[in-house]
């Protein structure tokens, strides 16, 4: 199938989604990456990565919907840092300090 018989299937389909019409462009050119992903000769685990990672966004995305108006931070760190350690103590205090800022604090919550 040649490119642009692959993009007006493409567009086809996008006709077809609800509220989607507002976004055509870059939805079509999002599609068109993962189909151009078989001609990279991409390899099923790297398909699984690339497959979880638009599926963690989206629900990323839909979950932080309602605080689209909030500033928001990420904080890396470990799991096994404990509380009486220096690092800890600095995060702590630098997220309650950026909190009352206004921003909101995302971390992995890891335990």
């Amino acid at each position: 199938m040649t490119n642009e018989a692959l993009r007006e299937k493409t567009m086809e389909l996008i006709d077809l989604s609800a509220d989607s019409a507002e976004h055509a462009d870059l939805i079509r050119e999002i599609m068109m990456t993962a189909l151009r992903l078989s001609e990279n000769h991409v390899t099923r685990n790297n398909l699984q990565i690339i497959h979880s990672t638009l599926k963690d966004m989206r629900y990323g995305f839909k979950f932080f919907a309602d605080y689209r108006d909030i500033r928001k931070i990420s904080v890396f760190g470990s799991a096994r840092t404990k509380p009486a350690e220096a690092i800890y103590k600095y995060s702590t205090a630098f997220a309650r300090r950026i909190t009352a800022k206004g921003f909101m604090v995302i971390t992995g919550a890891g335990a």
